[in-house]
């Protein structure tokens, strides 16, 4: 467990135009899909007869995060990175090896991967701020009838793996499409560009987390079996598309983000002026 933590030392040392450039490679990728959507609807191969579900016991949050990291770092012989556990889940490695969720950016089993020094919060502090009123625009900037139809799919408990997301619905993927076209289109303003910077960084942190997943399935022969699982990760978790609003707003990782840029050894990015359109 010490070498992972090591290894997840590492993990927040991304260009911040790699997640622009990411970004704006998943909106152009979307529109494809969609395109492609409406041309093949009702063709015999749309219909999903198979799907790939990641199970996670109905344990409390800190023994399914154990549960989960331990299967894929250890049952299964995958070794997969603690950089990409944590960059995909809500799961986080605490300095004596232990896997938990934290309970917000006051955890005292958080390691120093996710928390600011006295210095770095004051470096950041005015990014801290435009960016709570940039996510709060963007929240109010949603319908109520988008919000009121996304209650079903929110878990108040924050829950292992998956966080404040419910399981097992057929009926998300729609409001998404939705939630992603009305994002996509707050971002395209100027005033946002400190936002769609910590939207790229989520993506890409995602992106790259699944990468090292797929890394470390085909290292070994013996894993073959375990292919599917691996790869259904992309949409287990929905690596394509904007992280839905409960997941930008999740504490721990708006604050890994102004640690990295804290310490990314770049100068932080200059907030525009304020819009007054909210």
């Amino acid at each position: 467990m010490a070498e992972q933590a090591k290894q997840g030392a590492s993990g927040f040392t991304r260009p911040r135009q790699d997640g622009r450039l990411f970004l704006a490679l998943v909106v152009i990728c979307l529109v494809l899909v969609g395109g492609l959507a409406i041309v093949s609807r009702g063709a015999p191969s749309a219909t999903q007869l198979d799907s790939v579900r990641l199970q996670t016991d109905a344990v409390g949050p800190d023994q399914g995060c154990d549960n989960f990291a331990t299967f894929w770092t250890v049952d299964t012989g995958v070794e997969m990175p603690v950089d990409a556990i944590e960059g995909l889940t809500n799961c986080r490695l605490s300095t004596d090896g232990q896997w938990f969720v934290p309970d917000g950016v006051d955890d005292s089993l958080l390691s120093e991967r996710s928390v600011l020094t006295a210095n770095e919060r004051a470096l950041v502090e005015a990014l801290r701020f435009r960016l709570d009123e940039d996510l709060t625009a963007l929240d109010n900037a949603l319908p109520d009838y988008l919000k009121e139809s996304f209650e079903p799919n929110y878990a108040d408990e924050n829950l292992p793996v998956f966080g404040h997301t419910k399981r097992g619905r057929t009926d998300f993927g729609f409001k998404r499409a939705r939630y992603q076209r009305i994002t996509q289109a707050f971002l395209l303003s100027p005033d946002r560009i400190l936002l769609a910077d910590y939207i790229g960084w989520v993506m890409t942190r995602r992106a790259t987390a699944v990468a090292q997943i797929d890394t470390a399935c085909l290292a070994d022969q013996d894993l073959q079996y375990l292919l599917r699982a691996c790869n259904g990760m992309r949409g287990e978790f929905n690596i394509i598309a904007v992280p839905i609003i409960w997941d930008l707003t999740n504490p721990v990782v708006f604050e890994e983000y102004l640690v990295w840029l804290a310490r990314s050894g770049e100068p932080l990015p200059t907030a525009p002026p304020a819009s007054t359109a909210d």
